[in-house]
């Protein structure tokens, strides 16, 4: 059983957001750490971090268009089955700044 995203008529992915709860108690963060894995993926992946603060999560691809922009709190699932095979660049924007990752996405 597979999901995919659903496309606008502008064609922008509409990525399917799977949230994952965070476990224990609010730790006072000084640096918020995120990752990105697996990496390489097939277009579905998940977005690891310590903060349960809201995080803008804006994916571009090689030419710089904007694939999806979302809201994340918390560590995130991110199913996007109908992303091509190539390189993304993924922004990362929390309230103590700007986190740039680089995701592959292989077929």
């Amino acid at each position: 059983m597979g999901l995919n995203t659903a496309c606008t008529k502008d064609g922008a992915i509409k990525p399917t957001v799977v949230a994952q709860p965070v476990m224990g108690s609010p730790v006072p963060l000084t640096k918020i750490e995120d990752s990105i894995s697996p990496n390489p993926c097939n277009g579905n992946f998940t977005i690891t971090t310590n903060s349960n603060t809201n995080q803008t999560v804006k994916m571009y691809d090689i030419v710089g268009r904007m694939i999806f922009n979302l809201t994340i709190n918390g560590t995130t699932a991110i199913i996007a089955d109908s992303l091509k095979q190539g390189v993304y660049d993924i922004s990362i924007t929390t309230n103590t700044g700007v986190i740039n990752k680089r995701l592959v996405v292989v077929r």
